[in-house]
C-alpha cells in the first residue's frame, strides 16, 4: 500500500506500513484506491490517500478523551501461567483541534493535537535461571502527535497551504515474559514533516506543485553494559 498525506510520501521504507501517525482530528477526509489508479499515486497494489483539515471562516473546535481500565481486561495467559493476579491496565488517549480565519475567504489557520498514555505489566518469569529478574514490571507507552496548517487564497485561482506534523512516542522493546528486565530497552522515536501545496489554475488546466520535508530518528539506546539475558 502507498500512503499518501496531502500529496506526500508517507511510507516506511524499512518494514513497511505508514510511517508518520496523525491526530484524528486532523483528518479532513480519506480515499482507498485498489486497482485503476493514476501513476501519480504509483507503489504497491493499493493507494491511501488522506487529505488534512484545514481552517474556514468560522473559528471551530473540538475535544475528545477516550479511556479504559482493567475493568474490561480479563486475566493474561502470562498471568495465569505464573499464577498471578490480574494486574492493572489503564489508558487514555485524548486530543482535540482549532481552526478559524485570519482574513475571510483569504487565509486560515488549523491546530490539532492528540496524546496517548498507556500503562500495562510485564510478567517476567525466567524459570530459574536469573531468579533476581523474575516479577512484574511496568510497561509504559506514550505518544504526542502535532498537526499545524496554514491556508492562503490570494485569488481564485491559487489556493497554498503549509502544514507542519509532529509525532513522538516511546516504548520499552523486548519485553516479554522469558525476557529478563535489564535486557529490556526504551524504543523512542520522532517523526516531523513539513508539506507545501501549490494549485494554481492556467487557462483551463489546473496545476498542482507538492514539495515536502521528512525526518524519523528511531533511538533504542542500550540500558546496560551487560550481557542480553533471555531464554
Amino acid at each position: 500500500v502507498n500512503y499518501v498525506v496531502d500529496g506526500g510520501d508517507n511510507n516506511d521504507d524499512t518494514v513497511g506500513g505508514a510511517l508518520q501517525l496523525f491526530p484524528l482530528e486532523a483528518i479532513q477526509e480519506f480515499n482507498v484506491m485498489t486497482q485503476r489508479f493514476d501513476a501519480e499515486h504509483g507503489r504497491g497494489g493499493a493507494a491511501l490517500n488522506v487529505v488534512t483539515k484545514s481552517g474556514t471562516n468560522d473559528v471551530h473546535g473540538s475535544w475528545f478523551t477516550l479511556f479504559r481500565d482493567d475493568g474490561l481486561n480479563a486475566q493474561t495467559l502470562t498471568e495465569r501461567m505464573n499464577n498471578i493476579e490480574k494486574q492493572n491496565y489503564a489508558r487514555q488517549q485524548f486530543g482535540g483541534s482549532l481552526g478559524g480565519p485570519i482574513v475571510a475567504d483569504k487565509a486560515h489557520y488549523f491546530g490539532a493535537y492528540e496524546r496517548t498514555q498507556q500503562d500495562t505489566k510485564q510478567v517476567v518469569g525466567t524459570l530459574g535461571l536469573f531468579p533476581a529478574e523474575d516479577g512484574v514490571y511496568d510497561v509504559s507507552f506514550r505518544e504526542t502527535m502535532f498537526t499545524g496548517k496554514l491556508t492562503i487564497a490570494p485569488t481564485t485561482a491559487h489556493y497554498l497551504a503549509v502544514r507542519y506534523a509532529r509525532d513522538t512516542n516511546s516504548q520499552p522493546t523486548g519485553a516479554g515474559l522469558r525476557t529478563a528486565r535489564s535486557s529490556w530497552a526504551i524504543s523512542g522515536n520522532t517523526y516531523d514533516s513539513v508539506n507545501t501545496n501549490h494549485n494554481w489554475i492556467v487557462g483551463q488546466s489546473l496545476n498542482e506543485f507538492v514539495f515536502q520535508y521528512s525526518n524519523f530518528v528511531n533511538d533504542i539506546p542500550a540500558t546496560s553494559t551487560g550481557p542480553h539475558l533471555r531464554f
